[in-house]
């Protein structure tokens, strides 16, 4: 739980809505990726942590199927 604590807020604000239970070194790990590649852009970073959730569901084949938005 103390990982959890000490990731950025908006990182777990993001987080109480992700649908697969992401560790916390994973999730920050991406955070980090996607920060560097679109400069810092808060909000460009959490759609791309969706995108990224959104790849990874559509692989599992227990899981229903999501539509496209």
């Amino acid at each position: 739980m103390a990982a959890y604590d000490q990731l950025p807020t908006e990182l777990r604000s993001w987080l109480m809505h992700a649908a697969l239970p992401w560790s916390p070194r994973s999730v920050l790990r991406s955070w980090k990726k996607s920060l560097q590649t679109y400069n810092g852009d808060i909000e460009e970073a959490k759609q791309h942590l969706s995108r990224v959730e959104r790849q990874l569901l559509k692989q599992d084949k227990f899981h229903p199927r999501i539509d496209e938005a």
